[in-house]
């Protein structure tokens, strides 16, 4: 994964090493360097139903959290507890989790920031975006090469869609007013609440 330089990675509370995870179960339907398989604008089903039900990542998904152990790092939003603070346009706010149901259908998202800061997330596929325009696109609807808002000012550009097969229970954080949140401080994708329309 692409950290933000100076931060570290937890994988639990009590454990302040830098780890790897092997993500076995892990499928991508198609790979080719930094770019994989097209998911159609129609996209099929997956996910936590219709309407803007997104917001959802796999629990293994890095987040930069502060409040975590140090000022700020880079840890698994499955671990998120109170008062953990997650990034938005306007800065640290902390969630509400909700429980949520079993998915079994993934998407990772790749994407490149203007300042070259690329990352990834791995979302459920209702999980909203917001597009350059403003409207909230479902992650099963990306195509490569589509612009999304970043927090930290400007746009991502989509360069890689792959569809995930693995067994998880994802992470639903709700935020207050305007119900934005990113993954990352530094080139993260902006996303929308779940079932909060923008």
């Amino acid at each position: 994964t692409n950290q933000p330089s100076g931060h570290c990675f937890y994988t639990t509370k009590s454990q302040a090493t830098v780890s790897l995870q092997t993500r076995q179960g892990l499928v991508a339907v198609s790979s080719s360097g930094n770019f994989s398989v097209v998911i159609p604008a129609t996209g099929s089903g997956g996910g936590s139903g219709g309407g803007y039900s997104g917001n959802c990542w796999h629990p293994m998904q890095e987040f930069d959290v502060e409040g975590f152990e140090f000022s700020t790092c880079a840890a698994q939003v499955g671990i998120l507890e109170r008062p953990d603070k997650v990034w938005t346009p306007d800065g640290w706010v902390q969630p509400t989790r909700h429980p949520a149901t079993e998915e079994k259908e993934w998407r990772r998202v790749t994407y490149k920031a203007d300042d070259g800061t690329i990352h990834n997330e791995i979302v459920t596929p209702a999980h909203c975006f917001i597009a350059a325009h403003g409207a909230l696109i479902a992650a099963k609807d990306l195509a490569l090469g589509k612009f999304l808002q970043c927090g930290s000012g400007g746009f991502v550009r989509v360069t890689g869609l792959e569809i995930l097969d693995w067994t998880a229970t994802p992470v639903k954080l709700e935020m207050p007013e305007p119900h934005l949140l990113c993954a990352y401080k530094q080139g993260g994708a902006v996303s929308h609440n779940p079932n909060q329309k923008p």
